[in-house]
């Protein structure tokens, strides 16, 4: 029965496939224009549009030559990359898009190329293939071709899609075609072109892999029931779905789709699974209880549909956005918005990135706080500052007694620092960490850059018990110190640690060091804990926001940490495979990977590795991780216990002897002994291939 119903459900009520097309370029392109020209059809020349786009405009188009479009017509300025990347993440989720690039052709050449260089690799950190996807297709317009006439002909033939393979090679991207066109004329035989072009990718990106049927039920429901609401709680969706049985609705009348309300491109039905919820009436195709709605409602967010904010305390009132375009087009073209744009309010107005969540409410006055706290949390544009002290003196600075604070890494003006530290006399232990682009075209991304900032400040910037206020850079009182692309602080007993992105994005560069003249045993495990901590969150960051992009790992010689650093080329880098490699070999040199420098000592270069002195085979084979330590390797472990640094390393308590240590670790296995080393190494829980 359900599956005749379904069937009979499609047949009359199919679900309308919009392709997204993601228009994209710098500041005054054409992008807005353009669009206009596409949806119109009259022959007249379309009036230019407003140059100054806030954060992402959506838009709907529907016709018998495009069928069913949806634009997004990204801001060119650069204070909106990093939402731009959030945003698309999402969109990207549930469809492969068609990106339409705009150029100014009037620029030259190599400003040209630089251009869609750029865009290819923004967009190519946001594609994550699945099985069964399209390959996401890109079309190039050259915009303002009417106003170079007579270089038209030698601007076709540099740049052609046959001359644009080269950036294409190896891409996941397929370049469908370049168009040189005047985006004010609607009626021109290049827009004609264009949309045929379009038409042509839309088939193709269109045919995409089955899904339930439900999910297209539940989201037609919700924007029939809900219309243009940006966001709903589960309270409201029970209250209409009571209504809505209630008044005995023909099941065949459900709302059908309407063109905001399909899932995705392409998506067909998949009659094979049948319903979850066991209903004996086909009229209850919605979940009628909280833990159902749940349950579909999480679908729906892994599917990249909605946005559920769940509220853990109380499910009823958690919040489903699913209109996300409407709060992606207010929120991040205000709050994001350069100076000159009309839409800055000039109400957030911090330059450490800090905002009261009154001040939030009190410039989006229409929408819910919490809704939009957990909005802003969930794409990670902020985290909440929870730290009692800061609180007392934020407080107490910006006058609000009972308010709460969030940190806006996005939101930061402070410019690049000239000093941070100083030079200190005397002996220091100091580290320096460089994740690099392997590729010169590529770069570390907007949203990777803020993301890392905000895991960093609120993962390791300790408080401390008194602070040195002695450097050119304000404090954002959370014991560190922030600036547009970095982040120092220092912690109790005296490590100083720094983070940048450097060289034009393409660099990562970590620095840590010890300000004691005489290092303890507690402050030398705090900075080797601390050290492999911001490693292990910075690859993680990176993993998680730019998979695609290749990356080289290497240590710098510990005489060349200082700030501002050196260019990496001037550097005497050590990569992380040539340190991997020492390590399981057990030598003591490690080679230089630029040749105008010399090797040198492990010791020297890391200060510590755990696993140089105590590197075991069966740590890192699977078989033989939850067996115990054997007596020969227990030996081994004795001996390395001897050692001052190695029983820091695997003691877990103060004031515990060697015997106690020793002792402790012959009733443990290789998993815990590899867990606890991973804590103070530079590898992390990454494997080894250590030899017999």
């Amino acid at each position: 029965m359900y599956k005749e119903f379904f069937k009979t459900y499609q047949s009359e009520n199919p679900p309308l496939t919009p392709l997204n097309i993601i228009v994209a370029g710098k500041p005054s392109s054409g992008k807005s224009t353009l669009i206009k020209a596409l949806c119109s059809d009259s022959s007249q020349t379309i009036v230019q549009a407003e140059s100054h786009t806030a954060g992402i405009i959506p838009s709907s188009y529907d016709s018998e030559e495009l069928g069913c479009v949806s634009f997004y017509d990204l801001a060119g300025q650069s204070e909106y990359y990093a939402s731009h990347e959030a945003v698309l993440h999402t969109v990207m989720a549930s469809s492969t898009p068609l990106i339409l690039l705009l150029v100014d052709c009037r620029k030259d050449q190599s400003l040209i190329l630089q251009d869609i260089f750029y865009w290819i690799h923004f967009f190519k950190c946001q594609v994550k293939s699945k099985s069964g996807d399209s390959q996401p297709q890109v079309i190039i317009a050259f915009s303002f071709a009417d106003q170079i006439q007579h270089l038209i002909a030698q601007m076709k033939a540099n740049c052609s899609k046959d001359a644009m393979k080269h950036i294409f090679r190896n891409s996941v991207f397929h370049l469908a075609h370049c168009y040189f066109l005047d985006c004010r004329m609607s009626y021109s035989n290049e827009l004609k072109e264009l949309r045929e072009d379009i038409n042509t990718c839309a088939s193709v990106l269109r045919n995409s892999a089955p899904i339930d049927f439900l999910l297209h039920c539940f989201y037609a429901f919700l924007l029939h029931s809900f219309n243009l609401q940006p966001a709903v709680q589960i309270s409201d969706i029970n209250n209409i779905k009571e209504q809505w049985i209630l008044s005995g609705m023909d099941p065949n009348t459900f709302p059908a789709s309407d063109s905001d309300s399909s899932l995705s491109s392409g998506e067909k039905f998949d009659f094979e699974n049948e319903p979850t919820f066991e209903e004996e009436n086909p009229a209850h195709l919605l979940p009628d209880n909280t833990a159902s709605f749940v349950k579909l409602s999480k679908k729906m967010h892994q599917k990249g549909h909605i946005i559920f904010l769940q509220n853990h305390k109380i499910i009823a009132h958690s919040w489903l956005v699913i209109n996300r375009e409407i709060l992606l087009h207010e929120i991040n073209g205000s709050l994001f918005a350069p100076p000159t744009f009309r839409h800055h309010h000039g109400i957030v107005n911090t330059s450490t990135g800090v905002v009261a969540s009154s001040t939030i409410a009190k410039q989006f006055p229409h929408y819910d706080i919490e809704m939009l706290i957990g909005f802003l949390l969930h794409l990670e544009y902020c985290q909440k500052i929870i730290d009692s002290s800061i609180l007392e003196l934020l407080s107490a600075e910006l006058q609000f007694s009972s308010d709460e604070f969030y940190y806006f890494p996005g939101l930061v003006s402070i410019e690049k620092p000239q000093t941070v530290w100083n030079s200190l006399a005397g002996p220091v232990v100091q580290c320096g960490w460089i994740l690099r682009v392997e590729d010169a075209t590529s770069f570390f991304t907007p949203r990777l850059i803020q993301i890392l900032l905000l895991r960093v400040a609120f993962q390791n910037a300790f408080p401390v018990k008194s602070w040195n206020r002695g450097f050119e850079c304000p404090s954002i009182c959370r014991s560190c110190c922030v600036w547009k692309n970095g982040i120092f602080w220092r912690n109790e007993v005296g490590t100083e640690c720094l983070l940048e992105v450097a060289e034009q994005s393409q660099a990562v560069v970590l620095m840590f060091r010890s300000i004691n003249t005489n290092i303890q045993d507690n402050n030398l495990k705090k900075l080797l804990f601390v050290r492999s901590s911001v490693i292990r969150t910075t690859l993680k960051c990176f993993e998680e926001i730019c998979p695609s992009l290749n990356v080289l790992e290497y240590f710098c010689h510990p005489d060349q940490v200082q700030y501002p650093p050196k260019p990496c080329e001037e550097m005497a880098l050590y990569s992380i495979n040539n340190i991997a490699k020492a390590v399981c070999q057990r030598s003591e040199i490690v080679m230089c990977d630029n040749p105008s420098f010399d090797n040198l000592i492990l010791s020297e270069l890391l200060h510590f590795e755990p696993f140089m002195s105590c590197c075991f085979r069966d740590m890192f084979d699977d078989a033989n991780q939850n067996n115990l330590i054997s007596e020969n390797d227990m030996e081994a472990i004795s001996g390395c216990v001897k050692s001052e640094r190695m029983f820091i390393a695997l003691s877990d308590r103060d004031g515990e002897s060697a015997d106690g240590v020793i002792l402790h670790w012959k009733s443990k296995t290789y998993r815990e002994l590899r867990c606890q080393l991973a804590k103070f190494s530079v590898f992390g829980s990454r494997n080894l291939q250590v030899s017999k």
